[in-house]
């Protein structure tokens, strides 16, 4: 019995290992990121495009520029394209994903982004304000279960984000584990009535 709980645990921690998005295998400056990538939907083409660091993420002349302060890991960054304040990343298949955060630089000024999560259409998590800067990529994670769609919104213009980390549950996984802790509490039911 105590076999079949590891089992289900196991499996469990397994099928929610946590995937990172760098974006770092998507080509070069300024290219969108199709529908699909990553088992996301990227929607309103405008809002995440890639940006390189070999391209304008290093340019000089723009000391206030916070691209070049964004990037966590490899090469690529994403933003929102036009600095839109609203912004949407979707789950593209059937069920939800657990969200767990992502660095977030702003691209220009200081400004605040707030998220929310949705799942079926309906609101089901509204974070507080974090706030981000220029200087450097800061840690925003939110830990959002079963939401298969995540809006951000932001009081500025253009933010930069970079590994995006999520999850994506397994529902039976997570019958395994509750009948292994069942037979766990049986046994031991069962020992103490000897």
């Amino acid at each position: 019995m105590k076999r079949l709980f590891l089992l289900g645990l196991l499996c469990v921690s397994a099928n929610l290992q946590a995937s990172i998005l760098t974006f770092d295998d998507l080509g070069y400056d300024e290219a969108y990121i199709a529908d699909g990538y990553g088992g996301f939907n990227w929607t309103n083409g405008d809002v995440a495009p890639v940006l390189s660091m070999n391209a304008h993420l290093q340019d000089q002349d723009e000391p206030q520029n916070g691209f070049k302060n964004s990037v966590i890991s490899g090469s690529n960054i994403v933003f929102n394209g036009w600095g839109e304040s609203h912004s949407v990343i979707e789950w593209a298949g059937s069920g939800t994903f657990n969200f767990t955060g992502a660095y977030w630089t702003s691209g220009w000024e200081n400004q605040s982004l707030y998220f929310e999560g949705l799942s079926g259409g309906a609101v089901k998590y509204i974070s507080g304000l974090f706030d981000i800067n220029t200087e450097s990529p800061i840690w925003i994670q939110l830990d959002w279960q079963g939401v298969d769609q995540l809006r951000i919104n932001n009081s500025g213009s253009h933010w930069a984000m970079d590994d995006f980390t999520y999850s994506v549950p397994e529902g039976n996984s997570l019958i395994l584990l509750v009948i292994g802790l069942f037979l766990v509490i049986l046994r031991r039911s069962f020992r103490n009535t000897l």
